[in-house]
Protein backbone atom coordinates (compact mmCIF):
# COMPACT_ATOMS: atom_id res chain seq x y z
CA UNK A 1 0.00 0.00 0.00
CA UNK A 2 1.42 3.38 -1.00
CA UNK A 3 1.94 6.14 1.50
CA UNK A 4 0.29 9.44 0.49
CA UNK A 5 2.78 12.13 -0.52
CA UNK A 6 1.63 14.17 2.47
CA UNK A 7 2.90 11.39 4.75
CA UNK A 8 6.51 11.73 3.58
CA UNK A 9 8.96 14.23 5.02
CA UNK A 10 12.44 14.86 3.66
CA UNK A 11 15.23 15.98 6.00
CA UNK A 12 17.84 18.05 4.16
CA UNK A 13 20.94 19.16 6.10
CA UNK A 14 22.52 22.26 4.59
CA UNK A 15 25.80 24.08 5.18
CA UNK A 16 26.16 27.04 2.83
CA UNK A 17 29.85 27.94 3.01
CA UNK A 18 30.56 28.99 -0.59
CA UNK A 19 28.50 30.66 -3.33
CA UNK A 20 29.24 27.72 -5.65
CA UNK A 21 26.87 25.65 -3.49
CA UNK A 22 23.85 27.88 -4.14
CA UNK A 23 22.76 26.23 -7.40
CA UNK A 24 23.23 22.61 -6.21
CA UNK A 25 21.13 23.38 -3.11
CA UNK A 26 18.45 25.11 -5.18
CA UNK A 27 18.36 22.17 -7.63
CA UNK A 28 17.96 19.78 -4.70
CA UNK A 29 15.09 21.80 -3.23
CA UNK A 30 13.41 22.15 -6.64
CA UNK A 31 13.50 18.37 -7.08
CA UNK A 32 11.64 18.04 -3.76
CA UNK A 33 8.88 20.50 -4.64
CA UNK A 34 5.53 19.23 -3.41
CA UNK A 35 7.08 17.32 -0.51
CA UNK A 36 7.32 18.41 3.11
CA UNK A 37 10.99 19.37 3.45
CA UNK A 38 12.67 19.87 6.83
CA UNK A 39 15.69 22.01 5.96
CA UNK A 40 18.24 22.14 8.78
CA UNK A 41 20.91 24.84 8.43
CA UNK A 42 24.12 23.93 10.26
CA UNK A 43 25.06 27.53 11.07
CA UNK A 44 26.01 28.43 7.49
CA UNK A 45 28.60 31.23 7.36
CA UNK A 46 27.01 32.86 4.27
CA UNK A 47 23.65 34.61 4.09
CA UNK A 48 21.02 32.88 1.99
CA UNK A 49 17.31 32.72 1.31
CA UNK A 50 16.73 28.98 1.71
CA UNK A 51 13.46 28.10 3.52
CA UNK A 52 15.04 27.00 6.81
CA UNK A 53 13.03 24.89 9.27
CA UNK A 54 15.73 24.59 11.96
CA UNK A 55 18.74 26.87 12.45
CA UNK A 56 21.71 25.33 14.29
CA UNK A 57 23.91 27.57 16.38
CA UNK A 58 26.76 26.81 16.66
CA UNK A 59 27.80 24.52 13.80
CA UNK A 60 27.19 20.92 14.95
CA UNK A 61 28.32 18.83 11.97
CA UNK A 62 26.42 16.61 9.56
CA UNK A 63 25.29 13.90 11.97
CA UNK A 64 23.76 16.21 14.58
CA UNK A 65 22.17 18.28 11.83
CA UNK A 66 20.43 15.22 10.37
CA UNK A 67 19.30 14.19 13.85
CA UNK A 68 17.79 17.62 14.49
CA UNK A 69 15.56 17.09 11.45
CA UNK A 70 14.73 13.48 12.34
CA UNK A 71 13.64 14.53 15.83
CA UNK A 72 10.88 16.80 14.52
CA UNK A 73 9.76 14.61 11.61
CA UNK A 74 6.27 13.22 12.16
CA UNK A 75 5.46 11.61 8.80
CA UNK A 76 4.91 7.90 8.18
CA UNK A 77 8.00 7.84 5.94
CA UNK A 78 11.16 9.86 6.61
CA UNK A 79 13.77 10.42 3.90
CA UNK A 80 17.20 11.98 4.48
CA UNK A 81 18.75 13.69 1.45
CA UNK A 82 22.06 15.55 1.12
CA UNK A 83 21.69 19.13 -0.11
CA UNK A 84 23.55 18.45 -3.38
CA UNK A 85 21.41 15.52 -4.58
CA UNK A 86 18.73 15.97 -7.21
CA UNK A 87 15.93 13.63 -6.20
CA UNK A 88 13.98 11.82 -8.90
CA UNK A 89 10.25 11.14 -9.01
CA UNK A 90 11.00 7.42 -9.38
CA UNK A 91 13.03 7.39 -6.17
CA UNK A 92 10.39 9.26 -4.15
CA UNK A 93 7.70 6.91 -5.46
CA UNK A 94 9.80 3.96 -4.27
CA UNK A 95 10.05 5.53 -0.83
CA UNK A 96 6.24 5.81 -0.81
CA UNK A 97 6.00 2.02 -1.04
CA UNK A 98 8.68 1.34 1.57
CA UNK A 99 7.78 -1.64 3.75
CA UNK A 100 8.21 -1.55 7.51
CA UNK A 101 11.37 -3.00 9.02
CA UNK A 102 13.58 -1.65 6.23
CA UNK A 103 16.09 1.13 5.62
CA UNK A 104 16.44 1.68 1.87
CA UNK A 105 18.61 3.82 -0.35
CA UNK A 106 19.29 4.26 -4.06
CA UNK A 107 22.74 4.03 -5.55
CA UNK A 108 24.56 7.33 -5.77
CA UNK A 109 27.42 8.29 -8.03
CA UNK A 110 29.81 9.00 -5.13
CA UNK A 111 29.79 5.50 -3.62
CA UNK A 112 30.11 1.95 -4.87
CA UNK A 113 29.48 0.43 -1.44
CA UNK A 114 26.41 -1.79 -1.49
CA UNK A 115 25.21 -0.85 1.98
CA UNK A 116 26.35 2.67 2.82
CA UNK A 117 23.58 5.20 2.48
CA UNK A 118 24.75 8.48 4.01
CA UNK A 119 23.71 10.62 1.02
CA UNK A 120 20.08 9.42 0.68
CA UNK A 121 18.07 6.95 2.72
CA UNK A 122 14.52 6.39 3.84
CA UNK A 123 12.63 4.46 6.50
CA UNK A 124 9.25 4.20 8.13
CA UNK A 125 8.78 6.23 11.28
CA UNK A 126 8.49 2.97 13.22
CA UNK A 127 12.08 2.07 12.27
CA UNK A 128 13.35 5.44 13.47
CA UNK A 129 11.40 5.08 16.71
CA UNK A 130 12.96 1.65 17.27
CA UNK A 131 16.61 2.48 16.63
CA UNK A 132 16.74 6.24 17.14
CA UNK A 133 18.94 8.72 15.34
CA UNK A 134 22.51 8.64 14.09
CA UNK A 135 25.34 8.31 16.61
CA UNK A 136 26.53 11.86 17.32
CA UNK A 137 29.97 10.65 18.39
CA UNK A 138 30.57 10.83 14.63
CA UNK A 139 30.43 14.41 13.34
CA UNK A 140 30.47 13.77 9.59
CA UNK A 141 31.48 10.24 8.57
CA UNK A 142 30.87 6.61 9.59
CA UNK A 143 27.51 7.40 11.19
CA UNK A 144 25.80 5.43 8.43
CA UNK A 145 28.17 2.50 8.99
CA UNK A 146 27.29 2.46 12.68
CA UNK A 147 23.58 2.93 11.92
CA UNK A 148 23.58 -0.05 9.57
CA UNK A 149 25.17 -2.24 12.23
CA UNK A 150 22.72 -1.08 14.90
CA UNK A 151 19.78 -1.63 12.56
CA UNK A 152 20.91 -5.13 11.59
CA UNK A 153 21.34 -6.02 15.27
CA UNK A 154 17.62 -5.24 15.70
CA UNK A 155 16.55 -7.22 12.65
CA UNK A 156 16.11 -4.23 10.33
CA UNK A 157 16.82 -5.03 6.68
CA UNK A 158 19.16 -2.79 4.66
CA UNK A 159 18.11 -2.54 1.00
CA UNK A 160 20.01 -0.92 -1.87
CA UNK A 161 18.04 -0.09 -5.01
CA UNK A 162 20.49 -0.92 -7.79
CA UNK A 163 18.06 0.21 -10.49
CA UNK A 164 17.97 3.80 -9.22
CA UNK A 165 21.10 5.96 -9.28
CA UNK A 166 21.11 9.58 -8.15
CA UNK A 167 23.80 12.04 -9.17
CA UNK A 168 25.89 13.00 -6.16
CA UNK A 169 28.84 15.24 -7.03
CA UNK A 170 30.86 13.71 -4.14
CA UNK A 171 29.68 16.13 -1.57
CA UNK A 172 30.02 19.63 -2.91
CA UNK A 173 30.30 20.97 0.65
CA UNK A 174 33.16 18.69 1.64
CA UNK A 175 35.16 19.79 -1.39
CA UNK A 176 35.38 23.17 0.33
CA UNK A 177 36.29 21.82 3.78
CA UNK A 178 39.24 19.83 5.08
CA UNK A 179 37.59 16.50 4.34
CA UNK A 180 40.75 14.50 5.06
CA UNK A 181 40.99 15.81 8.63
CA UNK A 182 37.25 15.39 9.27
CA UNK A 183 37.39 11.84 7.92
CA UNK A 184 40.39 10.92 10.08
CA UNK A 185 38.73 12.30 13.23
CA UNK A 186 35.64 10.16 12.67
CA UNK A 187 37.74 7.14 11.63
CA UNK A 188 39.36 7.22 15.09
CA UNK A 189 35.92 7.23 16.70
CA UNK A 190 34.90 4.24 14.55
CA UNK A 191 38.08 2.31 15.38
CA UNK A 192 37.52 2.89 19.13
CA UNK A 193 33.88 1.74 18.80
CA UNK A 194 34.75 -1.63 17.25
CA UNK A 195 37.42 -2.61 19.77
Amino acid sequence: MSTPLSSIQVVVPVYYCDESLYLPIMHCLASLEGYDVILVDDCSPLDHDFPITIQNSPNLGYTSTVNAGLKIATADVIVVCNDDIVMTKECMERFQDLPDGVIASPMDTSSSDDELFGAVFGMRRSVYEEIGGLDENFKHFFSDTEYIQRAKNRGIEIIKWYDITLDHPESSTYKLLDKKTLLEEDRKVWERSIR
